[in-house]
């Protein structure tokens, strides 16, 4: 079976989906218009027109998928629909009857698609059923009801109704026309760009013409007409490249592309009431073919498709003509699985439940009252609990993770632009695309991702002739990937540029005062990390994109908002490295618990090495003051949280406590604390206000006893205590 085969039938399998969770929600919809028909004469348009949309969905994605016999009773099902919206026709309980029938006809045939990826051979079923709901739209009642309204509408002047003069546009079906939109100019600049870099040329274009196919079916459902304009003569473009086979020219793809940013830039600009802001169509070769005819039901008008999925000309099997005519026998509705979308509100309401949920299990389980008894039912339940506690912690995590793909492909765009404007050639290559990470991780590095990538590009790569005269390949190569390490999420962003200069970065943060004269020699990562600091730049010029030593700023507030850290390596000549670490979730960790006098503390379990037993014969203490610990031929910096946060009756004597080996940004030191309590998974709690901030804690957590524990900042212990010579 080829490619498009498979894509065809994929695409067969949503749309069967998406309409039985149609079909599904508004099946009790009609039984509660009878009721209300029945009992005071009057019915809910709004109950109408939901109706009335799922059959002009499943009539628009059907027409496109060349399923004849449904396009044909879905339409004259909307058709009967449309009398009661215009208030042509009362709700008798004979057409709650018709339209029940249509839709179990409708579900035969989703039946009849799911497993033959067609609908024919019911062409017979699908007449009699047109026919007999035609039959009701011509009863005597509804023919009065059609001569009342006539002369209202005679007396007024002819005018073109939109869909949204018909059809209630609520604020919830703008935004999710506005995500459905954004969705499919994604997949479309993908393709483009794809398409531009010399991939092969029909696929591509295939997965452009379907997409900005689908948008022009939504905007012509929702009445956005130049938008839809737009589509359709970018769509013309890509059907006769497509029917040629012939790729468009690069020019040409450019010329796409920036109609793909009016389109964006329209759809983010509509206004609750459904208006759009005009945009202009592109030029196109030649006028737009009219769309081919689905049926003889078919009206005149192309049914426009808002549905979401892609969609393309159903394929038929060799053998299907031998079936043609044959009445398809009704099969045991089979159940699918479906998709919903949930407000990223109520995942964080959900993932602060499960954090409060693993606080009151390790309450109960770590209970002080039950400390010196042993009950062996009690700890069978407990163990009971934590198993579950913890898958409804995946389960809840697992919902909020997304593909870090859609930020990935975003950076496509980016990339080539920025690289014809300063006229060099720059390929960016895509790497663990499909690496999952939190909704709300995927929102906040965008932006960071945006100023490293293009730092790289303005000032890692080479001009061709420089890239010529060092030996390099005359098309740069940027490297975006994302993978799992140890518990994180590393997105590393690498080039083959010209690298970073040490010694400048050096001469100008020593220019800037950064550095302490008595400080020692600093490593290449402790230079390189200058480059993070406001108002920081070796660049020799100033740029539209770059050079004024404030993206990289960014870059480092926002992965510290995230808790996250950013490593940078470079090779002058060769290229550069950076590499940034972000945590998995935010709200939970991993962390042992430790005993400083009467204080508890947390230190992230992500951060520990090891733990060690001193003996006092392995510290040394140095003219400055700072204690340094032999562990295991190594000398570490020793931190005394005691006298950091003055703690009173915690241990002094080194050798009577113990050392926790902790690593931050590639060095290591150790923290004194009285003991080891034990491994905890621990909820991430905010500082209360009066507290302020406290050196060196990220937040604190509530223990079994309901005391308070604070959470140990391992990077702000390093970088803002040892660095200043305080220990």
């Amino acid at each position: 079976m080829s490619d498009v085969q498979d894509e065809n039938q994929e695409l067969c399998v949503d749309f069967v989906t998406e309409s039985r969770e149609m079909i599904g929600e508004v099946e009790p919809v009609l039984v509660e218009l009878e009721t209300e028909a029945s009992s005071s004469g009057e019915i809910d348009t709004s109950q109408v027109d939901a109706i009335f949309r799922a059959f002009h969905s499943m009539k628009g994605s059907g027409g496109f998928l060349d399923l004849n016999n449904l396009v044909a009773v879905t339409h004259q099902a909307e058709s009967l629909l449309d009398l009661f919206r215009k208030g042509e026709a009362s709700l008798e309980p004979q057409h709650i009857t018709v339209l029940c029938k249509a839709m179990d006809f409708i579900l035969e045939l989703l039946d009849q698609i799911e497993n033959e990826f067609h609908d024919e051979g019911r062409e017979d079923d699908a007449q009699a059923l047109v026919a007999e709901i035609r039959a009701e739209m011509e009863t005597p009642s509804f023919e009065a009801d059609e001569e009342a309204a006539r002369p209202e509408a005679e007396a007024e002047p002819s005018q073109e109704v939109g869909v949204e003069d018909e059809l209630e546009i609520t604020d919830d079906l703008v935004l999710s026309f506005i995500q459905d939109a954004q969705e499919q100019l994604e997949s479309a600049e993908t393709a483009l760009l794809e398409l531009d870099q010399g991939d092969s040329g029909i696929e591509q274009i295939s997965v452009a013409f379907r997409s900005l196919h689908s948008l022009k079916g939504n905007c012509g459902f929702f009445g956005y007409a130049e938008m839809e304009r737009t589509a359709h003569g970018m769509e013309t473009i890509l059907d006769a490249a497509r029917d040629s086979g012939v790729a468009p020219e690069s020019e040409v793809i450019s010329q796409l592309l920036q109609q793909v940013d009016v389109l964006r830039v329209a759809a983010n600009g509509l206004h609750p009431d459904g208006a759009a802001p005009a945009v202009s169509p592109p030029a196109t070769p030649s006028a737009a073919p009219p769309e081919p005819a689905v049926s003889t039901e078919k009206p005149a008008d192309p049914p426009a498709s808002p549905a979401p999925k892609e969609a393309a000309p159903a394929v038929r099997d060799a053998d299907a003509a031998q079936t043609a005519g044959q009445p398809k026998q009704k099969e045991k509705r089979k159940t699918s699985a479906g998709n919903i979308r949930v407000d990223l509100e109520k995942l964080d309401s959900l993932m602060d439940l499960v954090g409060e949920l693993i606080l009151a299990e390790t309450m109960v389980t770590h209970n002080p009252d039950l400390e010196g008894h042993h009950f062996e039912d009690f700890q069978k339940a407990s163990l009971q609990l934590n198993r579950i506690t913890r898958a409804l912690q995946d389960v809840a995590m697992g919902v909020r993770m997304v593909p870090i793909a859609g930020t990935f492909r975003k950076m496509l765009r980016l990339v080539r632009d920025l690289a014809r404007k300063q006229g060099k050639q720059v390929d960016l290559q895509l790497v663990g695309e499909d690496t999952e990470i939190d909704k709300t991780v995927v929102e906040a590095i965008a932006d960071p991702l945006v100023h490293i990538i293009r730092n790289s590009v303005d000032h890692g790569i080479e001009g061709q002739e420089d890239r010529a005269a060092a030996g390099k390949d005359a098309t740069g190569r940027i490297r975006l990937e994302a993978k799992h390490q140890g518990g994180e999420i590393w997105i590393s962003i690498e080039d083959d540029g010209k690298g970073l200069n040490r010694d400048a970065i050096l001469e100008k943060a020593r220019a800037k005062g950064l550095i302490d004269p008595a400080r020692g020699e600093l490593s290449d990562s402790e230079i390189f990390r200058f480059i993070f600091d406001a108002g920081f730049s070796t660049a020799a010029k100033v740029t539209d994109v770059s050079g004024r030593g404030v993206g990289m700023d960014v870059v480092r507030r926002n992965i510290d908002k995230l808790k996250g850290r950013v490593d940078v390596s470079s090779t002058q000549g060769q290229g550069s490295t950076i590499t940034i670490r972000l945590p998995l979730t935010l709200a939970i960790v991993e962390g042992m618990l430790v005993g400083v006098g009467g204080s508890v503390y947390t230190i992230p379990l992500l951060a520990i090495q090891e733990s060690v037993s001193p003996k006092n014969e392995d510290v040394t203490k140095l003219s400055d003051g700072q204690e340094m610990a032999n562990i295991r031929g190594k000398l570490l910096p020793v931190l005394r949280i005691h006298e950091l946060h003055g703690v009173a009756d915690a241990e002094q004597e080194l050798g009577k406590g113990t050392l926790v080996v902790v690593e931050e940004h590639g060095s290591s030191f150790a923290i004194f604390v009285d003991e080891l309590i034990g491994q905890r998974q621990t909820v991430i709690k905010a500082l209360p206000d009066y507290l302020g901030s406290v050196p060196g804690v990220s937040g604190c957590s509530i223990l079994s006893n309901g005391d308070i524990s604070m959470i140990l900042d391992v990077k702000a212990l390093q970088g803002e205590w040892l660095a200043g010579g305080k220990a």
